[in-house]
């Protein structure tokens, strides 16, 4: 029965890349497993919660992580408003591995959750380019090395009056909105 399904999937060029694709977000997660494979995300949100309500911006960017990077499991675990909340105020104390984080959400590149079609078609729509592209850059300048590659490859798909934007917004981007809301309004 496994042949057949396989053989099923694999005849199948959409389907082949759906599998791929999915294999490759859920590959990006650094959530700890237990040892039969399972994401503990209630222990883990339990022990980094405390931390990142003192401020801690690295517990922060780890809380948002188990709320932005999983595999969709029914049940409120992906929640992209919370995540980036807890993004937002990491990368606003500093943190560069957050600020990359937002601007890969703000330019729809994290399309983790049980749907992916559904969200390609809504980050596709609210993406915003230039918010994003500003972050990029603000983690660049924190040392985050694989936001060089996000920021080069966003920059090729945006228009002149957008990175225009992204540059006048680096000049303040501390006050620059990064809620879920904010920037993903309507």
């Amino acid at each position: 029965m496994a042949r057949e399904i396989f053989a099923k999937i694999f005849t199948r060029p959409v389907a082949v890349i759906a599998v791929f694709v999915f294999a490759a977000v859920l590959a990006s997660c650094s959530l700890p497993f237990t040892g039969n494979g399972e994401v503990n995300i209630a222990r883990l949100r339990a022990r980094l919660t405390p931390l990142a309500q003192k401020g801690d911006a690295k517990a922060q960017f780890e809380l948002g992580e188990t709320y932005c990077c999983n595999s969709g499991t029914p049940g409120g675990l992906i929640d992209n408003r919370v995540a980036t909340k807890w993004f937002c105020r990491a990368a606003k104390g500093g943190y560069g591995p957050a600020m990359r984080s937002l601007g890969r959400l703000y330019a729809g590149d994290l399309l983790e959750g049980p749907s992916l079609g559904k969200a390609v078609k809504f980050f596709a729509k609210k993406a915003d380019k230039a918010t994003a592209l500003m972050w990029l850059e603000v983690a660049i300048s924190h040392g985050s090395e694989p936001a060089v590659g996000d920021g080069l490859a966003l920059r090729r798909q945006m228009t002149a009056a957008q990175t225009s934007r992204a540059t006048r917004m680096l000049g303040d981007w501390r006050r620059q909105p990064c809620t879920w809301d904010k920037v993903f309004a309507g």
